[in-house]
């Protein structure tokens, strides 16, 4: 597992973008349909890849959460978490595929039962829900390639999404892009 690795000042960059409050195009793609959670406003924050490479991503702006944004790299984990409010939590590692592994791992999952919503050779949208309808939530997993990296982004396995915070993640997450 190759770590990204982020410089200080990169993050400080990440932060004060967090402010940014410029109107950006509205991110499409043929991929899914996750178009349809629109994000009118967002900044882009930056990275640098052990390769070298580096990537923008867009995420909601304050606006749209509850005023409480915050990048943090879990040097531990090698991974970098994106937070914005309670409601949009994603986390980023440079690694190697691993779709076949998380579709599998969903399909014979011990709790829930998996409905996949989006399901293509590069992300995933699936609702998690139990037999009896008590218990219902909303994860997302995607990979995108960046020059020779591959970046696997996925929501917050622990918090429960609605349908409309998990598009806008996987909205977000198809977004990234070469800096």
């Amino acid at each position: 597992m190759k770590p990204i690795y982020l410089f200080s000042a990169l993050i400080i960059a990440m932060l004060w973008a967090c402010g940014n409050n410029e109107t950006t195009e509205e991110t499409t793609t043929d991929e899914s349909p996750a178009a349809a959670a629109e994000i009118e406003k967002g900044w882009k924050g930056l990275a640098i890849l052990e390769s070298g490479y580096k990537f923008s991503i867009e995420v909601p702006d304050n606006s749209i959460a509850d005023n409480i944004s915050k990048v943090d790299y879990l040097e531990d984990r090698g991974e970098l978490e994106i937070t914005v409010g309670k409601n949009f939590d994603i986390f980023i590692i440079e690694d190697e595929s691993q779709m076949l592994m998380v579709k599998n791992e969903l399909k014979t999952h011990p709790f829930y039962k998996v409905e996949f919503i989006v399901e293509n050779d590069s992300s995933l949208l699936y609702r998690l829900f139990n037999e009896e309808g008590s218990k219902e939530q909303y994860q997302m997993y995607s990979e995108r390639k960046i020059g020779p990296s591959t970046l696997l982004i996925r929501s917050n396995e622990t918090s429960d999404f609605s349908e409309f915070e998990a598009k806008l993640m996987l909205q977000s997450a198809l977004s990234i892009s070469k800096f």
